[in-house]
Order: C-alpha cells, then sequence, then structure tokens
C-alpha cells in the first residue's frame, strides 16, 4: 500500500524507452557492449558516494 509503485513504473518504462532509442541502428554486438558498460558505469556510481563521503569526514 505505501510502496511507490508509480515512480517505479515510471522509471522503468523511462529506462526501456532510453534504451530502445540509444539502440535503434546499432548491431546486437555493439548494443550489447553498450549495455555491458553502462552496468559498469552503474557500479562505480556508489563506490564514488562512498569515497566521497569518507573524504568529505575526514576518514581513510
Amino acid at each position: 500500500m505505501g510502496t511507490p509503485h508509480v515512480a517505479l513504473l515510471t522509471q522503468g518504462l523511462a529506462c526501456t524507452l532510453f534504451l530502445v532509442v540509444m539502440q535503434m541502428g546499432e548491431t546486437v554486438r555493439t548494443a550489447y557492449q553498450l549495455l555491458v558498460d553502462m552496468t559498469v558505469i552503474s557500479y562505480f556510481v556508489p563506490f564514488l558516494y562512498l569515497f566521497a563521503t569518507a573524504w568529505k569526514h575526514g576518514q581513510r
């Protein structure tokens, strides 16, 4: 009842449309490589937050 289902559905739709538009006219190999690159970047973002927070608070 208290879940943000509308926000989740909207984000899923936006991501799907973004991926479809981005891959139009690309080969399957290029599209796969693009998805792998985007996955690596999305895994790297939490580490940026982690190190930025540690730097802000002066911990090593």
